[in-house]
């Protein structure tokens, strides 16, 4: 398995006919998944040089890749994600078929659904007796629902029977179903811990998410500036004028672009980012040329960032230590306040490559985690000091109105109020009519009377 890390740009006439590529199970396999690629050259009389490529189906690696098949596996800089290319030549009307094999990361193992039902069997069991009683009933009961449906909504999608097309739309809606499972668990398990008992290892999640944090950006310091290195080759045998596009990640804008490297930096609005572009590069046989295009540097770590997050998870750990008859508690934070020492590492680099950006967009992901697993433990030990202050515990069983209910009820008090603003109007209308009759001709003639002379 080759790796490219750096940007490339390959000059020359390549020609790609990729007529499919497909998702297939492997049936030797039951827990690996098979990407297939046809490349087909419609010329009966001439090889041709083929590009085959396409892109890993995310969340996957190079680490997840089992068989390379032979492809070079580069990360794309803008889009965040892994591609395959592979260059072959196929003889007039050849058909060539190629696979790359991948650990099967799109499916919830049985030993871990086996598990969070275990975890809401537990909980359940420490409640029993409470005045939330009704609330964990029901809660309950919708959380094995969900944990139901995606087995059997996983099951029928299983590789190698099901096609991987259902195994990947499984695995998608159940990803969005884990995530409803375990904000309802963190339920469960903030009712356990304000009853005084140990939740056990937390497997739910907060209410609340991490605000996005942007990447350290401080213009104008020489070590907050990076090169990147575009390579463009003319593999013929005769001089040529080439023309270049080197997309840049999607952190990058124009303003971010110190020195274009003799190239035009320009922005395309349509795809919201920024490249770098030429017409035309004149270039001689087998020539290559590099060029260097400097950049700030978007990806260094948010130090401010990370210590306010080290400060909560310090305070954290101050709280779960009074609590030290809950281990995993005590332990999730002490793990806390190691991963954020972990992610302080790293020295200064002053070239930016696939691997550079691909590490530091896992950074920012990991800290997201972090934070997270912060908020989670904030709201565990909030609920406490709520509980004492309601009056009565079954107010937490009374159902809120749905939406459609809320606005019934504004509609009604709206047209209540129009009903009211009208009957006032008409009567202030008439009473104002009335009097601009007595002042203008007098009082009106009582009947059977004679009138003035």
């Amino acid at each position: 398995m080759k790796t490219v890390p750096d940007s490339f740009w390959t000059a020359g006439r390549r020609v790609l006919v990729m007529a499919a590529a497909v998702l297939m199970a492997w049936p030797a396999v039951a827990e690996t998944v098979i990407l297939r690629l046809r490349a087909a050259n419609p010329s009966t009389t001439t090889n041709q040089t083929v590009t085959v490529s396409s892109v890993l189906p995310k969340p996957a690696q190079p680490a997840d890749v089992i068989d390379a098949g032979g492809f070079e596996i580069s990360y794309d800089l803008h889009n965040g994600y892994y591609a395959i290319r592979q260059e072959v030549t196929l003889a007039p009307r050849e058909v060539r078929t190629f696979r790359l094999e991948l650990r099967d990361l799109w499916m919830i193992s049985e030993e871990d659904l086996t598990a969070l039902e275990t975890h809401v069997a537990r909980l359940r069991d420490l409640l029993k007796g409470s005045r939330q009683k009704v609330t964990v009933e029901e809660l309950s009961e919708l959380i094995l629902r969900q944990i139901g449906a995606m087995r059997e909504r996983q099951n029928a999608a299983k590789l190698p029977e099901g096609r991987v097309v259902d195994h990947l739309r499984a695995w998608e809606t159940n990803r969005e179903v884990l995530q409803r499972v375990r904000k309802d668990l963190g339920v469960l398990e903030n009712l356990v811990f304000g009853a005084g008992k140990d939740p056990g290892v937390l497997e739910g999640s907060a209410r609340a998410q991490p605000d996005a944090v942007p990447m350290e950006f401080a213009a104008g310091t020489v070590t907050n500036e990076l090169t990147l290195k575009i390579r463009m080759t003319n593999p013929t045998d005769r001089s040529q004028s080439l023309p270049i596009r080197q997309d840049l990640p999607m952190e990058i804008g124009p303003a971010d672009i110190l020195d274009a490297g003799g190239l035009e930096a320009l922005f395309d609005a349509n795809r919201q980012m920024t490249y770098v572009y030429s017409a035309g590069i004149e270039l001689g046989p087998r020539q290559e040329r590099v060029f260097e295009v400097r950049i700030r540097d978007r990806w260094r770590q948010n130090t401010d960032h990370l210590d306010r997050l080290t400060g909560r998870a310090t305070n954290l750990l101050s709280i779960a230590q009074t609590f030290k008859e809950y281990g995993s508690i005590l332990t999730l934070s002490q793990g806390l306040v190691a991963e954020l020492d972990a992610l302080r590492t790293g020295g200064v680099p002053t070239m930016v490559n696939a691997e550079y950006v691909a590490q530091a967009r896992d950074r920012e992901r990991r800290i997201q985690t972090v934070e997270s697993k912060i908020l989670r433990l904030e709201e565990l030990f909030r609920p406490q000091e709520i509980q004492r202050k309601l009056p009565e515990a079954s107010m937490l069983d009374v159902p809120r109105p749905s939406t459609k209910t809320t606005w019934l009820i504004i509609y009604i008090i709206l047209g209540f109020l129009g009903v009211f603003s009208l009957l006032f109007f008409l009567r202030w209308y008439g009473k104002s009519r009335a009097e601009t009759n007595r002042s203008e001709g007098g009082e009106p003639p009582v009947s059977g009377g004679t009138p003035p002379t």
